[in-house]
């Protein structure tokens, strides 16, 4: 045990060496900064020494990896190419409400950052155990976020929402206070919690499904896809929008 805290010190003093393969610790925890990585550095070792502090919202903190970008970002581009191409068939068809959808959609997703976040489980006490200790990479991003006090709802709105949470209400009751778009989904609904998870549900009065909402979540209102498709074409864009989504840092305060 006593070589084991002592590899770890010897690991993750902070770097001195801008060349150096490094790793980042920042949020609500004692030490943030940049340190050197070694291979054998694993998440619990960053968490221990960069002291998380007591109040850190773990379900909401990021791990974020280089390598994993390459795959968010061809991602956000197939977003884009779907939205774009479907801005021109609205215009063509002269359907003003899909097109102003589209271009507020559009407009989200550029601005949505390939940050790199990938699953993890953040609570260093959990991390105890290896299967919930991964192994870090030169480069990995390490984000302790404090607890919000809202929830979003986007996609197929007629605004975005940024709702104060309750655990006295419902998925349901944060829809309602959040009108819906003319080219809503009539029959689904994504869920996408705070630490990435996404859920599929139906929520149509003759599918509905019900699912606790976590402080932090983002409800994503799915666009009718005949509003983004052209026939024949495979239908994912709401799939890959909520996966994006859960690419993304949960949002801070912001509530209206």
């Amino acid at each position: 045990m006593i070589a084991r805290l002592v590899l770890a010190a010897l690991l993750l003093h902070p770097a001195l060496l801008t060349a150096a393969p490094v790793f980042s610790i920042t949020g609500a925890v004692t030490q943030p900064g940049t340190y050197n990585w070694q291979p054998g550095v694993r998440l619990q070792d960053a968490s221990v020494t960069a002291q998380v502090n007591p109040n850190a919202w773990y379900m909401g903190a990021t791990l974020q990896r280089e390598s994993a970008k390459l795959e968010q970002r061809k991602l956000k581009v197939g977003l884009l190419f779907d939205l774009r191409s479907a801005k021109v068939r609205s215009r063509l068809a002269g359907n003003a409400d899909a097109q102003a959808l589209i271009e507020r959609l559009t407009a989200q997703v550029d601005a949505m950052p390939v940050t790199g976040r990938i699953p993890a489980e953040m609570n260093p006490l959990k991390q105890r155990l290896i299967r919930y200790n991964p192994l870090l990479e030169a480069g990995d991003k390490i984000h302790y976020a404090l607890r919000p006090n809202s929830i979003t709802v986007t996609g197929a709105v007629q605004a975005d929402c940024q709702l104060t949470y309750s655990y006295a209400t419902s998925l349901y009751d944060y829809l309602t206070a959040c009108p819906a778009h003319p080219l809503a989904s009539a029959d689904t609904l994504y869920l996408i919690q705070p630490d990435g998870a996404v859920e599929r549900l139906g929520s149509g009065h003759w599918n509905q499904q019900d699912a606790p909402v976590a402080v932090g979540a983002t409800l994503f209102v799915p666009v009718d896809e005949a509003a983004l498709t052209a026939d024949g074409e495979p239908e994912t864009f709401n799939e890959d929008m909520a996966a994006f989504i859960a690419t993304q840092t949960p949002v801070q305060e912001r509530i209206r």
